[in-house]
């Protein structure tokens, strides 16, 4: 099946389906001088305030007495009720080593070069092509038999692990699946007007 994509020809082709689709600029016109343009001219115009008839200070409102004052509102935190659960912050710690647990814990710069250390005495990685598997393999090897069944001389992947080889894997690699360029063409104005119907 030949997969489909849009080309310049039909984005074109599209913009004016497009701009015939919506409406044209008399239309909106005639629809926007029709709209009120004085609150009274609204049919639930009944439903709303002046603003001279809008509270303009807290006393006024009917619920005013729920309301503190500026003056009346705690300005620092040793006001507030129940602070004395609370640490400043300049009581808190800035460093590990003024924690509790701080001794249980490494410096970066100490670790770094543990784990350098550690690095530097693991086994590289190695591959190792052989025409059959011998009798036990080496840790870190990844060995290479040669698979008669695929092209260009692929292999297939085994491991050495609890006393026995182990398939992990082949190099072949199956590209049956994916779109070839050959296979790819142009949307036609004619499959664009269908989506427009």
């Amino acid at each position: 099946m030949k997969t489909k994509f849009l080309d310049n020809n039909g984005l074109l082709y599209v913009w004016k389906k497009l701009k015939d689709t919506f409406i044209k600029k008399v239309e909106l016109d005639e629809v926007k001088n029709s709209i009120p343009k004085n609150v009274s001219d609204l049919q639930d115009a009944d439903s709303y305030a002046k603003s001279v008839d809008i509270p303009t200070k807290v006393e006024s409102l009917s619920d005013a007495t729920d309301y503190a004052k500026k003056i009346e509102i705690p300005h620092s935190v040793s006001e507030l009720d129940g602070m004395d659960a609370y640490a400043k912050i300049t009581a808190l710690p800035k460093k590990v080593a003024d924690l509790t647990d701080g001794a249980d814990y490494i410096k970066k710069a100490e670790l770094t070069e543990e784990v350098k250390s550690l690095i530097g005495n693991t086994k590289a990685l190695e591959f190792s092509v052989v025409e059959e598997l011998p009798s036990s393999g080496e840790k870190s090897t990844i060995y290479l038999v040669s698979n008669s069944k695929a092209e260009n001389d692929a292999y297939d992947e085994y491991i050495f692990v609890n006393g026995k080889f182990e398939k992990i894997g082949t190099t072949s690699v199956d590209l049956s699946d994916y779109v070839k360029t050959s296979d790819i063409t142009s949307i036609t104005n004619e499959e664009i007007d269908t989506l427009f119907v």
